[in-house]
């Protein structure tokens, strides 16, 4: 059965052949539907307890928490508070569950709904708005508490696309959110769809909007309100995946250059070369007689030898990564193997560590090949992004070894930053060796100049070649 976000993604791709001249909107409700309730409920009681000095909610976690701010008494006997003080902390709570503070405090989004916006906002002719019962007082808080979380996904939101609640706290939600599709759509943008956690406030839309054109989404999280109060037409899902939603090559941005990884033996060799990709990366060190192999553990013998690849791979009109895996004389050979093949400046791209290769080896590469792609690893810019260094010092030192590009994994610390670094900087990026899809997809959010990946993914996906 097709997921929610399936749905989502068949009837966004309806919208943009119906309506060719609009800009399309998709609305996200906020709490309970972007940022985790369960952790603004146990932000709110943890205040308590340091405004009364007590200590019921010390050890809270989020999963703990099932119910919402505004019915609290079955987690308050949950944990223990003595029955005598559950009206006085609802009523504490409810007053204080709208504040700056508490807005502040919920700064966790559910797992996935960042990658799915970022997404979405990447898109030509789409926009992403937010649709939110918060008071208006809150709008300033509400945008930088949101883009603070939204900063490492490269997701910001704008105060032009963030509709609040006009009437003031807990003053008619439901009139609200209906009215922000017509708020939008009189800024001329076409509302395609609204994802909301509150079965009432969906109900509410659909009276006020009919129209079928408009795709309700019912997140399936902690709610107020009965689910018996969702619209029929409503589509109901838990969990963001971005992977229902991407499901081919062609939902993938254009400039970025995909690179097939491991291509180190005869099997991915075939497979790579069967497939729609155009670079597949190598690893070459010294085999056991002198010869190149293709390898990345120093002990094998290597399956591979660089020379057949490079036949095979110039052969085929695609191009090879070259990663440089020792030091001594292999840059020497591989300059010798590459110049003997005929290869072009244009065609080469090399990965080295200085560390393994020494920058002499580098240098020599460069001085052969002027115009090749030489990349180094990242991780001291992003080091230095993360913890207050000097990143301009860290990119100085990788070009001065030659290199315009350099090589992250996703797993890297404040990645997101440290590639608006680059790209204030002029350096380019690459991510490196993504196997699993929804991490490949995460990769090519944060846009780098390349993402290299072994494109083993489900079926749908062209990337993948099938050996024969």
């Amino acid at each position: 059965m097709p997921s929610w976000m399936n749905r989502l993604a068949r009837h966004y791709r309806a919208a943009l052949l119906r309506f060719p001249d609009k800009q399309q909107l998709i609305l996200f409700d906020i709490d309970g539907t972007i940022v985790d309730s369960r952790e603004s409920v146990r932000a709110l009681l943890q205040a308590y307890d340091r405004t009364h000095a007590t200590a019921y909610f010390t050890g809270l976690t989020a999963n703990a928490v099932t119910v919402t701010e505004d019915h609290l008494q079955p987690l308050l006997a949950d944990v223990g508070v003595p029955a005598a003080l559950h009206s006085a902390i609802q009523e504490w709570c409810s007053a204080h569950r709208w504040s700056a503070e508490a807005a502040l405090a919920s700064h966790r989004p559910y797992t996935g709904v960042l990658e799915v916006i970022r997404w979405f906002q990447l898109q030509p002719r789409t926009s992403v708005g937010l649709n939110t019962a918060r008071d208006e007082t809150l709008r300033e808080t509400t945008l930088r508490s949101l883009n603070a979380i939204g900063r490492e996904f490269k997701v910001r939101f704008s105060s032009e696309l963030l509709h609040m609640n006009p009437g003031g706290w807990e003053e008619e939600i439901q009139r609200s959110k209906a009215a922000a599709i017509d708020s939008f759509g009189d800024r001329g943008y076409h509302v395609f769809a609204m994802i909301d956690n509150e079965p009432e406030n969906l109900r509410a839309v659909a009276r006020e909007h009919p129209e079928e054109t408009l795709l309700l989404l019912h997140v399936d999280t902690i709610f107020r309100t009965r689910r018996t109060r969702l619209p029929p037409e409503a589509v109901s899902g838990t969990g963001y995946r971005l992977a229902d939603i991407v499901r081919t090559r062609r939902d993938l941005p254009r400039h970025i250059t995909f690179v097939w990884h491991g291509v180190n033996g005869p099997a991915t060799l075939r497979q790579f070369l069967a497939s729609g990709i155009a670079w597949g990366e190598v690893d070459i060190r010294s085999g056991p007689g002198g010869e190149i192999v293709c390898d990345r553990e120093s002990d094998g013998a290597g399956t591979l030898v660089f020379q057949d690849a490079l036949a095979a791979v110039r052969g085929a009109g695609r191009f090879l990564r070259i990663e440089l895996r020792d030091g001594g004389r292999l840059a020497d050979r591989c300059i010798d193997a590459l110049h003997a093949a005929g290869c072009r400046d244009k065609d080469l791209w090399f990965h080295c560590d200085p560390e393994v290769t020494g920058a002499g080896a580098i240098g020599d590469l460069g001085e052969a090949f002027p115009g090749a792609l030489i990349q180094v690893p990242g991780e001291a810019v992003a080091r230095a992004c993360g913890e207050g260094g000097d990143a301009c010092e860290a990119v100085a030192a990788a070009r001065e070894l030659g290199a315009r590009r350099l090589s992250f994994s996703y797993m890297t610390p404040n990645l997101g930053a440290t590639l608006d670094f680059l790209d204030r900087c002029g350096m380019t990026a690459d991510i490196r060796r993504e196997t699993e899809l929804d991490d490949f997809l995460r990769s090519v959010l944060l846009m780098p100049a390349s993402v290299a990946s072994d494109f083993r993914f489900p079926p749908g996906w062209d990337f993948s070649g099938k050996e024969e």
